[in-house]
């Protein structure tokens, strides 16, 4: 029961803190009928939704396909640790850093390209080759290969 003078919890007809002595006709006696709403706020069943972007599953998924994205998520809502955080950052900047600072072009060493068309040829015939292709000629086989 609560006292009415500070609101601690009394034990018996006298408050411990204040000592305010209630007379038993005071007492309510409590309404089994009566209704009483729910408190959530003060109730040990609280339900919170996790939103979509603090689950786990999501910010690995940025973290692969959209990474700037991914890291900040994981840096605000995600108790992963320290440790494993500054890994993860220094693992995806350094592949962030390979990949804007190695080149786009095909290496020369690159096995020849396979080829595009090849048509048997018999007797004379004439071809129209289209620009940037080279022509050779092999028996009776005639082969056009793409110019790097």
């Amino acid at each position: 029961m609560k006292c009415p003078n500070c609101g601690g919890n009394m034990e018996g007809n006298t408050c411990p803190y204040c000592d305010t002595q209630l007379e038993p006709s005071v007492k309510k006696k409590e309404d089994s009928r009566e209704y009483k709403p729910f408190n959530y706020a003060d109730s040990d069943y609280q339900y919170t939704v996790e939103k979509w972007y603090t689950k786990t599953w999501v910010i690995i998924l940025f973290l692969i396909f959209f990474f700037p994205v991914g890291l900040f998520l994981m840096w605000r809502y995600k108790e992963w640790g320290k440790v494993t955080k500054i890994v993860i950052t220094v693992i995806i900047a350094l592949m962030a850093i390979w990949g804007w600072f190695s080149p786009d072009t095909p290496r020369d060493d690159a096995s020849p390209a396979s080829p595009v068309q090849t048509t048997a040829v018999s007797g004379s015939r004439n071809v129209s080759l289209p620009e940037g292709t080279t022509l050779t000629v092999s028996s009776t086989t005639i082969q056009l290969v793409p110019v790097r």
